[in-house]
């Protein structure tokens, strides 16, 4: 355990802890390892924790924007901003949710097919996406938030195409997005 300058006195400043890798013509590597432990045959592994209760920022990379942090393995951000300008959004909300397989009825031209997929945490307001899992040829998807946890996707044949169109069976993907 490194501790530096713990105080819960009023007034004061706590410590600053720095830990640095060599220093050469490539510089040194600072590796922290949680370490693995065994129980029965079973790996189990510990914990990295950074500045969860009381920390202002964690700053990770270079601050010129000229080298690379590689984040390997599932990473989780409850909120985030990409870009440094006043206008980038801080995304708060990415939800996906997949339909089950199923076949829409054959469209002819100027028609449209739409249905309701539940999407817990959707709201009025969000951004939504859809995709499907085949080409959809000339037709169209769109979507948006009807109500609380309701995204309504539609299926479009435009009345400049002069053919039914008929999709095979396949998956809807739907993503709503929110920012703060």
């Amino acid at each position: 355990t490194l501790t530096a300058g713990k105080t819960t006195a009023s007034g004061t400043t706590g410590g600053d802890l720095t830990v640095k890798a060599g220093q050469g013509d490539t510089g040194g590597d600072l590796i922290l390892d949680a370490g693995q432990g065994t129980s029965v045959g079973v790996a189990y592994t510990g914990n990295i924790t950074v500045g969860v209760d009381n920390a202002a920022a964690i700053l990770v990379g270079r601050s010129a924007n000229d080298g690379r942090v590689l984040l390997s393995g599932m990473v989780e951000a409850f909120t985030f901003k990409i870009g440094r300008q006043d206008h980038s959004g801080l995304m708060d909300k990415h939800l996906k949710v997949d339909t089950s397989s199923f076949t829409v009825p054959l469209l002819y031209p100027s028609s449209k097919y739409g249905f309701s997929v539940n999407v817990p945490g959707a709201a009025l307001g969000d951004i939504v996406q859809v995709s499907f899992s085949s080409s959809i040829g000339e037709l169209y998807l769109t979507a948006h938030v009807s109500a609380a946890d309701t995204v309504r996707v539609m299926v479009h044949n435009p009345g400049h195409n002069v053919e039914a169109e008929q999709l095979p069976a396949g998956v809807f993907t739907v993503v709503c997005t929110s920012y703060a």
